[in-house]
């Protein structure tokens, strides 16, 4: 009998958590000289490492869930810079993708650290840049020295012939092959690009209005300048004039479709809770309407062409209960998840239990995190229970003989008997994992949200049968999913602990089935802030 398990793991690649990763570290002051490498190879420990890997190769715990593969620090190769294309980024131009991460990736902003906690970083983020030459260690950084930056000339002001012009230059540098006719990634050429370490580098969709390296005219113009190093990106300072890469950057900028969520915060925005009387589990209930949305950023782990920009969050509370209501588009709704290739529609609201939080990804030693976890394919269950039979049906097969009775498969003595679902008749004797506890494998599921908890990557697990007591329902309208989740303000669970007035530290993700979303597949946000007014 198969049934979709092994969600356990889904949110455990919540992008990886390391063993020693801090979501927030302490406000110290860097020291000068070795003293402020060292405090940079501390932050790198906590920040970094399971992505980019304890050596900077790229190969960190949740590097195997991420695509593209994070970056290669040791081979001194940077997309996003100042510099002439094949030349080595300035400091600032690492800094500023420290401070302000990559939109669209699983690189997050680390704003919050200070000038000098940054600067540290950066310095050794650069030691890593290491190769072997002539049997001597050399720093890439400094064997190359600075790179040539290239100035950054007056921004014409858009008009229509302008657009034009960009237009034109879009047709005649054949942008086309790789980004498409209208922008949206889908070129004839896409499929085949791969990037320097022959990885798959699939061009990004312009229509999203997600732009890696910034989403300004200026920032589009720059990368038009410099190339992206590494990819099948080019350069243009040479080949098109000042004039040409400002008119294509303003065409380019013109292709996005939905300019009004751009603005939507990484990470650090607030989500205040309305109190009400009642927190409703219906997701269309009118007490929804008294909290105000917040549109949060969401990042994929797995790049694909199309994806939800932005999850809607809501939150509300009254003496008894705390509510959060997720709303994201997603064309269709999924939710079978019998057979082997088919996945369900689900989302997750993860809290952090301790103040400071732990990483972003699944908390960590020490600092753990809650999770509540609304999967489609669990609430069709809630309704009626669906097994082999749901997803082969007329197929000749075997009973558990001790189900015989409550489902014959004799049907010319029953006429009209349609044979169904058996597992809730059997006994739990024979169904391992729901008899060990596993909440995912209840053939009679009482909730549609499950509640988890992780202390970091790997440790993501159910709490008993007894603790289990979130609740939620989802609903999917005109290309939209609306999902609640409604939990007690006092659980008797290991539970994140609400309390009024204080701010607490919450993240969220969401699955789409039919985009084969499974495990660290998804979409991800960073910490946000929840406070119960």
């Amino acid at each position: 009998m198969k049934r979709s398990i092994l969600a356990p793991a889904i949110l455990a690649a919540l992008v990886g958590c390391g063993p020693v990763v801090s979501g927030r570290p302490p406000d110290r002051t860097a020291a000068a000289g070795s003293q402020k490498t060292l405090f940079g190879k501390d932050l790198y420990a906590s920040l970094c490492a399971t992505c980019h890997g304890a050596e900077g190769r790229g190969d960190g715990l949740a590097a195997e869930y991420l695509f593209p593969r994070p970056r290669d620090f040791t081979s001194g190769v940077y997309k996003f810079r100042s510099t002439a294309t094949g030349e080595a980024p300035t400091d600032d131009d690492i800094l500023r993708t420290i401070t302000r991460g990559i939109p669209g990736s699983a690189m997050p902003p680390f704003a919050h650290l200070s000038p000098d906690q940054s600067r540290s970083l950066v310095e050794f983020v650069k030691s890593l840049a290491v190769v072997e030459l002539e049997g001597k260690r050399v720093n890439l950084f400094e064997l190359r020295g600075p790179g040539r930056v290239i100035p950054l000339p007056p921004s014409p002001e858009e008009t229509p012939e302008l657009l034009a012009r960009g237009r034109h230059v879009y047709e005649a540098q054949s942008c086309a092959s790789c980004h498409g006719d209208t922008g949206r990634g889908d070129g004839p050429s896409a499929p085949t690009l791969v990037d320097f370490r022959n990885f798959p580098a699939p061009p990004a969709n312009f229509a999203r209005g997600i732009f890696k390296g910034g989403d300004t005219v200026a920032d589009i113009y720059r990368r038009f300048t410099t190339g992206l190093n590494g990819t099948p990106m080019p350069s243009f300072e040479k080949s098109l004039s000042d004039e040409e890469r400002w008119a294509l950057a303003y065409y380019v900028r013109s292709l996005v479709t939905d300019r009004e969520k751009l603005a939507a915060p990484q990470s650090g925005a607030e989500i205040h809770a309305a109190k009400v009387a009642r927190v409703p589990i219906d997701p269309q209930a009118a007490e929804w309407d008294q909290a105000r949305p917040v549109d949060v950023a969401l990042m994929m782990t797995w790049q694909r062409i199309e994806a939800p920009n932005v999850v809607s969050v809501r939150a509300l509370w009254s003496e008894t209960h705390v509510g959060i209501l997720l709303e994201w588009e997603d064309a269709t709704a999924d939710g079978a998840a019998i057979s082997m290739t088919e996945y369900s529609d689900s989302a997750a609201v993860m809290l952090a239990m301790t103040d400071p939080s732990g990483h972003f990804t699944m908390g960590e030693k020490g600092r753990p995190c809650n999770i509540w976890h609304w999967r489609f394919s669990r609430q069709i269950d809630m309704a009626q229970f669906r097994d082999v039979e749901a997803a082969y049906p007329g197929m000749a097969s075997d009973d558990y003989y001790l189900a015989a009775n409550q489902y014959p498969k004799k049907t010319d003595q029953f006429p009209g008997h349609r044979p169904v679902a058996s597992a809730p008749s059997h006994d739990r004797t024979h169904l391992t994992a729901a008899a060990a506890g596993n909440t995912l494998a209840d053939p009679a599921p009482r909730t549609c949200v499950e509640d988890l908890n992780a202390v970091g990557f790997g440790t993501l697990a159910p709490q008993g049968v007894s603790e289990q007591d979130v609740t939620g329902r989802g609903l999917w309208k005109a290309g939209t999913w609306r999902v609640s989740f409604v939990r007690p303000i006092r659980s008797a669970g290991p539970d994140a602990k609400v309390v009024p007035g204080k701010r607490m530290e919450i993240a969220f993700a969401v699955w789409d089935g039919r985009q084969g979303d499974r495990d660290g597949k998804k979409l991800v946000t960073y910490w946000q802030w929840l406070l119960l007014e």
